[in-house]
């Protein structure tokens, strides 16, 4: 029963996987769930990176505005 469960829910994440990738369902099927990862991973990191340089620029803007341009 977990095992008819989890198959499911294992190949829509995959399938999420992939289209948050940008990528075709292929890649997360055909056993290149670690490059799918990777990328997943890196792509976490880059949003990451920019939230962070909008942050600072934002941060810097002066006057009324200020607390408008905070980020979370």
């Amino acid at each position: 029963m977990v095992i008819m469960l989890t198959i499911p829910v294992i190949l829509q994440a995959a399938y999420v996987l992939a289209l948050l990738l940008g990528s075709s369902m292929s890649l997360a099927l055909t056993g290149r769930l670690d490059k799918a990862l990777s990328m997943l991973l890196e792509a976490h990191a880059l949003a990451a990176f920019k939230q962070l340089e909008l942050f600072r620029v934002f941060s810097d803007i002066k006057g009324p505005f200020r607390g408008l341009f905070l980020l979370p």
